[in-house]
């Protein structure tokens, strides 16, 4: 049953990707047969002046382990992971990452790598260049069909991880997060975590993205769990990100016992909803509601039983947050798929006739965001860091409620939920 699952997965991405791939090489045909160069264009170009090429950042290694427990505290360089004084400047277009994982780690910590399997629990800081043409919503990478990338990654076209990612211990990582909100203390520090089929280095990228998109001026924080990163390998992620829930708590109790964040914003999407909900259950439970335990919580496709997660998750999660967002969408193919091997049961990142609409928890129904005619050969599952940018930026940073932003309000069983338009 197993082994038929994952075929039927794989066959219906492979034969997606099939048919974008043909529609990629007709394009570039037709684009070809309709170009013909004007004459004497080879003397005009050539004599337009080429620009001076950007240099491009350079990494340089923060070596706070050698500092003494004595020492004054760590301070970061203009260069590298960088306070958040200098985030601000936008000129600069690097974004420190702060994260946590559980991944298999290798090569010495101040020029590390991870693998989808899992290791031993790692604190550490990246830092994510962002291309001076990049496009809000938008993660800038080389072209890629299947498993074949067309072009290298450039920092003046891509969002690229500069250097490699540096692993700290705790009482570093604690005391550099907390000069960075103290640096910027409105915004307090934004936590991503990813979904199915992301590999760390993704997760860094994406979160850089985010960041610099919402204008984040805290610290931004990811938690990278062990995704195997393949398509086929769905149930094998399925069983890790259970496995990492665990040290998924640690982290986020340490950055809510420790940063000296006032505000504690969460963005958890796909998969990486099973594990955060629950550990969010869990902070709320034992903090007994004398306040919230976080500022803002979206759940951005959740991959979760919609069942489940109305009688189960809703009330235990229930004012744990100044506002919980549930972004669902009828156009999210991977969750279609989900359902599917699920005897079509639906997922709470569904909406349609199942939308999930629960007490204290607004939902907004996105499926918009993926309803033209090629829709059914893109995976529409993460609009919540693209189309929905702007939507993110209003709940991140400006903490506006629905009622407030560019939404649509339908009130009908099962509730009144949220249409982005």
């Amino acid at each position: 049953m197993v082994k038929e699952r994952n075929q039927a997965l794989r066959n219906s991405l492979v034969v997606k990707m099939i048919l974008l791939f043909a529609m990629v090489l007709l394009f570039a045909a037709c684009t070809t047969l309709a170009y013909e160069k004007p004459p004497g264009s080879e003397e005009v170009v050539s004599q337009v002046p080429k620009p001076e090429p950007r240099p491009e950042p350079q990494a340089k290694i923060l070596d706070i382990e050698r500092k003494s427990a004595t020492s004054a505290p760590p301070r970061f360089s203009g260069d590298w992971l960088a306070d958040i004084s200098t985030i601000k400047d936008r000129s600069k277009n690097i974004v420190p990452v702060f994260y946590g994982t559980d991944r298999k780690g290798f090569g010495p910590k101040d020029n590390r790598s991870y693998t989808g399997e899992r290791g031993e629990f790692e604190y550490g800081i990246a830092q994510v260049s962002i291309p001076k043409s990049h496009n809000p919503g938008e993660l800038e990478r080389p072209l890629r069909i299947l498993t074949f990338e067309f072009f290298n990654e450039n920092t003046e076209d891509h969002i690229v991880i500069i250097g490699k990612p540096k692993v700290v211990r705790k009482r570093y990582f604690i005391e550099l997060l907390r000069r960075n909100v103290e640096a910027n203390p409105r915004d307090g520090v934004f936590v991503f975590i990813h979904g199915y089929n992301v590999s760390f280095n993704e997760a860094i990228r994406r979160t850089g993205q985010l960041a610099y998109d919402l204008n984040f001026e805290g610290p931004a924080i990811t938690y990278s769990w062990p995704s195997k990163s393949k398509v086929d390998d769905y149930l094998t992620d399925s069983e890790q990100i259970h496995l990492s829930k665990k040290y998924m708590k640690k982290f986020l109790v340490d950055i809510k016992k420790h940063s000296g964040a006032s505000r504690i914003s969460v963005v958890a999407h796909s998969m990486g909803n099973r594990a955060f909900t629950r550990v969010f259950s869990d902070m709320v439970n034992e903090s007994g509601l004398a306040s919230p335990v976080f500022d803002q919580v979206v759940l951005a496709a959740p991959d979760i039983d919609a069942q489940i997660f109305k009688e189960e998750i809703a009330p235990a999660i229930k004012g744990g947050a100044n506002q919980i967002t549930l972004y669902t969408s009828n156009n999210d193919n991977v969750l279609e798929l989900s359902s599917k091997l699920r005897s079509k049961r639906p997922r709470a990142g569904q909406s349609g006739k199942d939308i999930v609409v629960v007490d204290g928890i607004n939902t907004i129904d996105a499926s918009s965001t993926n309803d033209g005619f090629f829709s059914f050969l893109k995976k529409g599952h993460s609009y919540y860091g693209e189309d929905l940018i702007t939507d993110l930026h209003q709940i991140i940073k400006n903490r506006i409620e629905p009622k407030n932003r560019l939404l649509k309000p339908v009130v009908a069983p099962p509730g009144k939920y949220w249409i982005w338009k």
